[in-house]
């Protein structure tokens, strides 16, 4: 067996060595980044009183905010299933967990 040979067997240091991005995927999150920002800007009108009180939670608005957090759970799990595959790679999972329910003072 060629070093070649044995080099191709070898696991990539990074998973986005292997695996390429989605572009449709990462362009849906900044599209609902983009749409959480612009309803937590009504909410803060409405908070300072540029707005009626109820506006951010009622009507439109409220239809709206439950679109973008069923966006964001439908993407999150599609991003998880990316990333582990056909089994969760717990000490990748762990690692991300603690990163962002940890706090960091």
């Amino acid at each position: 067996m060629s070093a070649a040979d044995s080099n191709s067997h070898q696991m990539p240091e990074r998973m986005t060595d292997r695996i390429p991005r989605i572009q449709l995927i990462d362009t849906l999150r900044g599209l609902a980044l983009i749409a959480m920002a612009s309803y937590h800007f009504t909410w803060d009108l409405e908070y300072f009183g540029y707005v009626d009180p109820g506006t951010a939670t009622s009507g439109f608005f409220r239809i709206y905010a439950r679109c973008i957090a069923s966006t964001f759970l439908f993407l999150a799990g599609v991003s998880l299933v990316l990333a582990h595959g056909r089994g969760i790679r717990w000490a990748a999972f762990r690692k991300r967990l603690y990163m962002v329910a940890a706090p960091h003072y």
